[in-house]
Protein backbone atom coordinates (compact mmCIF):
# COMPACT_ATOMS: atom_id res chain seq x y z
CA UNK A 1 0.00 0.00 0.00
CA UNK A 2 1.11 3.86 -0.67
CA UNK A 3 0.44 6.51 1.24
CA UNK A 4 -3.42 7.82 1.61
CA UNK A 5 -4.44 4.61 0.26
CA UNK A 6 -8.31 3.83 1.16
CA UNK A 7 -9.05 0.38 2.76
CA UNK A 8 -12.34 -1.07 2.47
CA UNK A 9 -13.63 -2.11 6.32
CA UNK A 10 -15.19 -5.99 5.28
CA UNK A 11 -15.16 -7.23 8.88
CA UNK A 12 -14.86 -5.93 12.27
CA UNK A 13 -13.56 -8.12 15.17
CA UNK A 14 -14.69 -7.63 19.28
CA UNK A 15 -10.77 -7.58 19.63
CA UNK A 16 -9.84 -3.87 18.25
CA UNK A 17 -8.76 -6.06 14.64
CA UNK A 18 -10.86 -5.37 11.85
CA UNK A 19 -10.28 -7.35 8.27
CA UNK A 20 -10.13 -4.79 5.43
CA UNK A 21 -9.54 -4.62 1.13
CA UNK A 22 -6.79 -2.45 -0.54
CA UNK A 23 -5.90 -2.99 -3.68
CA UNK A 24 -5.73 -7.09 -4.54
CA UNK A 25 -4.82 -7.60 -1.02
CA UNK A 26 -7.27 -8.70 2.15
CA UNK A 27 -6.10 -8.59 5.27
CA UNK A 28 -6.20 -7.66 9.31
CA UNK A 29 -5.04 -4.47 10.73
CA UNK A 30 -5.40 -2.90 14.34
CA UNK A 31 -8.78 -0.31 14.10
CA UNK A 32 -7.39 2.46 16.11
CA UNK A 33 -4.37 2.99 12.80
CA UNK A 34 -7.05 4.24 10.49
CA UNK A 35 -8.59 7.36 9.76
CA UNK A 36 -12.52 7.55 8.81
CA UNK A 37 -13.14 9.74 5.75
CA UNK A 38 -17.12 10.89 4.94
CA UNK A 39 -18.83 8.64 2.98
CA UNK A 40 -19.64 11.21 -0.25
CA UNK A 41 -15.74 10.90 -0.55
CA UNK A 42 -15.88 7.26 -2.22
CA UNK A 43 -18.70 8.16 -4.63
CA UNK A 44 -16.37 9.51 -7.46
CA UNK A 45 -15.15 7.39 -10.03
CA UNK A 46 -11.79 5.73 -9.85
CA UNK A 47 -10.25 7.50 -12.26
CA UNK A 48 -10.90 10.91 -9.66
CA UNK A 49 -8.02 11.80 -6.91
CA UNK A 50 -8.79 13.68 -4.14
CA UNK A 51 -5.98 15.49 -2.58
CA UNK A 52 -6.34 16.61 1.00
CA UNK A 53 -3.48 17.68 3.48
CA UNK A 54 -0.73 17.44 0.74
CA UNK A 55 -1.67 13.45 0.09
CA UNK A 56 -3.35 12.25 -2.95
CA UNK A 57 -6.23 9.31 -2.14
CA UNK A 58 -7.36 7.16 -4.83
CA UNK A 59 -11.58 6.62 -4.85
CA UNK A 60 -12.98 3.62 -5.99
CA UNK A 61 -15.42 2.67 -8.07
CA UNK A 62 -18.85 2.30 -6.88
CA UNK A 63 -18.63 1.36 -3.18
CA UNK A 64 -20.66 -1.28 -1.53
CA UNK A 65 -23.01 0.90 0.56
CA UNK A 66 -22.99 -1.77 3.11
CA UNK A 67 -19.01 -2.17 3.68
CA UNK A 68 -16.94 1.10 4.93
CA UNK A 69 -14.07 2.73 3.36
CA UNK A 70 -11.66 4.22 5.60
CA UNK A 71 -8.30 6.04 5.15
CA UNK A 72 -5.05 4.44 6.59
CA UNK A 73 -2.92 5.93 9.05
CA UNK A 74 0.25 5.66 9.81
CA UNK A 75 1.07 2.20 11.47
CA UNK A 76 4.02 -0.70 11.67
CA UNK A 77 3.61 -3.47 9.47
CA UNK A 78 5.02 -5.55 12.44
CA UNK A 79 1.95 -5.37 14.46
CA UNK A 80 -0.22 -6.63 11.46
CA UNK A 81 -2.33 -9.65 11.52
CA UNK A 82 -2.37 -10.93 7.78
CA UNK A 83 -4.06 -13.44 6.30
CA UNK A 84 -2.26 -14.31 3.84
CA UNK A 85 1.88 -13.78 3.65
CA UNK A 86 1.76 -11.24 0.54
CA UNK A 87 -0.41 -8.84 2.50
CA UNK A 88 1.23 -6.00 4.01
CA UNK A 89 0.43 -2.18 4.88
CA UNK A 90 3.06 0.33 4.75
CA UNK A 91 2.71 4.46 6.54
CA UNK A 92 0.61 6.66 4.86
CA UNK A 93 3.20 9.54 5.35
CA UNK A 94 5.42 7.24 3.24
CA UNK A 95 8.25 7.17 5.72
CA UNK A 96 9.83 4.27 7.95
CA UNK A 97 7.88 2.39 10.42
CA UNK A 98 8.26 3.30 14.35
CA UNK A 99 11.56 1.94 15.28
CA UNK A 100 11.54 0.45 18.39
CA UNK A 101 13.79 1.77 20.98
CA UNK A 102 15.52 -0.02 24.04
CA UNK A 103 18.59 -2.25 24.05
CA UNK A 104 17.60 -4.91 21.68
CA UNK A 105 15.71 -2.76 19.08
CA UNK A 106 17.87 -4.07 16.52
CA UNK A 107 17.33 -7.88 17.58
CA UNK A 108 14.70 -9.83 15.21
CA UNK A 109 13.22 -11.24 18.05
CA UNK A 110 12.41 -8.49 20.09
CA UNK A 111 8.63 -6.74 19.57
CA UNK A 112 8.67 -4.26 22.34
CA UNK A 113 5.06 -3.46 24.18
CA UNK A 114 3.01 -5.71 22.52
CA UNK A 115 -0.39 -7.22 24.59
CA UNK A 116 -0.95 -10.84 25.46
CA UNK A 117 -3.71 -11.01 22.99
CA UNK A 118 -1.80 -8.77 20.43
CA UNK A 119 1.06 -11.37 20.89
CA UNK A 120 -1.19 -14.45 20.35
CA UNK A 121 -2.67 -12.51 17.01
CA UNK A 122 0.48 -12.30 15.68
CA UNK A 123 1.91 -15.89 16.72
CA UNK A 124 -1.43 -17.28 15.44
CA UNK A 125 -1.15 -14.83 11.98
CA UNK A 126 1.68 -15.38 11.06
CA UNK A 127 3.88 -18.33 13.13
CA UNK A 128 4.50 -21.79 13.43
CA UNK A 129 5.22 -24.01 16.45
CA UNK A 130 8.44 -22.94 17.67
CA UNK A 131 8.33 -19.41 16.78
CA UNK A 132 8.72 -16.89 19.37
CA UNK A 133 9.00 -13.17 20.40
CA UNK A 134 10.44 -11.31 23.27
CA UNK A 135 8.06 -8.44 24.46
CA UNK A 136 7.97 -6.30 27.11
CA UNK A 137 6.06 -6.98 30.10
CA UNK A 138 2.66 -6.09 30.81
CA UNK A 139 2.15 -6.51 34.93
CA UNK A 140 5.81 -6.08 35.74
CA UNK A 141 7.71 -2.89 34.18
CA UNK A 142 11.56 -3.39 33.56
CA UNK A 143 10.99 -7.08 32.67
CA UNK A 144 10.41 -9.31 29.74
CA UNK A 145 7.73 -11.24 28.49
CA UNK A 146 9.26 -14.79 25.50
CA UNK A 147 5.73 -15.64 23.94
CA UNK A 148 6.36 -18.84 22.06
CA UNK A 149 3.74 -20.59 19.09
CA UNK A 150 2.74 -24.10 20.07
CA UNK A 151 -0.07 -26.18 19.21
CA UNK A 152 -3.32 -25.59 21.23
CA UNK A 153 -2.22 -22.45 23.44
CA UNK A 154 0.56 -20.23 23.12
CA UNK A 155 3.37 -19.93 26.26
CA UNK A 156 4.41 -17.08 27.43
CA UNK A 157 6.92 -17.03 30.10
CA UNK A 158 8.57 -14.33 32.57
CA UNK A 159 11.44 -13.05 32.42
CA UNK A 160 12.70 -11.33 35.44
CA UNK A 161 15.39 -8.61 34.83
CA UNK A 162 18.10 -8.19 37.85
CA UNK A 163 19.41 -4.69 37.80
CA UNK A 164 21.57 -5.25 40.87
CA UNK A 165 23.17 -8.00 39.44
CA UNK A 166 22.39 -7.62 36.12
CA UNK A 167 20.95 -11.18 35.22
CA UNK A 168 18.03 -12.66 33.75
CA UNK A 169 16.16 -15.06 35.39
CA UNK A 170 13.38 -16.94 34.56
CA UNK A 171 11.99 -19.69 36.66
CA UNK A 172 14.82 -21.19 38.99
CA UNK A 173 17.21 -20.60 36.39
CA UNK A 174 19.56 -17.18 36.11
CA UNK A 175 21.28 -15.89 33.13
CA UNK A 176 24.12 -13.61 32.28
CA UNK A 177 22.23 -12.23 29.35
CA UNK A 178 19.19 -12.52 27.60
CA UNK A 179 21.18 -13.91 24.46
CA UNK A 180 22.31 -16.45 26.65
CA UNK A 181 18.66 -17.27 28.22
CA UNK A 182 17.41 -17.69 24.26
CA UNK A 183 20.11 -19.47 23.18
CA UNK A 184 19.82 -22.32 26.43
CA UNK A 185 16.05 -22.61 25.14
CA UNK A 186 16.82 -23.16 21.72
CA UNK A 187 18.84 -26.11 22.84
CA UNK A 188 17.03 -27.19 26.08
CA UNK A 189 12.96 -27.44 26.25
CA UNK A 190 11.97 -24.65 27.66
CA UNK A 191 8.43 -26.11 28.46
CA UNK A 192 7.99 -29.81 29.32
CA UNK A 193 5.03 -31.88 30.01
CA UNK A 194 5.59 -35.02 31.92
CA UNK A 195 2.23 -36.63 31.23
CA UNK A 196 1.77 -35.79 27.52
CA UNK A 197 6.05 -36.39 27.21
CA UNK A 198 5.39 -32.61 25.44
CA UNK A 199 9.00 -30.62 24.99
CA UNK A 200 8.54 -27.35 23.52
CA UNK A 201 11.58 -25.39 22.32
CA UNK A 202 12.54 -22.06 20.74
CA UNK A 203 13.37 -22.93 17.27
CA UNK A 204 13.11 -19.18 15.69
CA UNK A 205 12.11 -15.22 15.88
CA UNK A 206 8.89 -14.87 14.58
CA UNK A 207 9.21 -13.15 11.56
CA UNK A 208 8.47 -9.50 11.51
Amino acid sequence: MCKGDVVTVLEKSSDGWWKGKCREHTGWFPSNYIDESPPNTFGMPKSNIEIRNGFSKVVETNPDPAVNHFALSSMSERRLKNSASNTGISPRNGSSPPRLSGPYATQPWYYGRLSRDETDTLLNARGTDGDFLVRDSESNPGDYSISLKATGRNKHFWVQVDTVNNSFKIGTRTFATMDDLLKHYMASPIYTNDKTNERLFLIRPLPQ
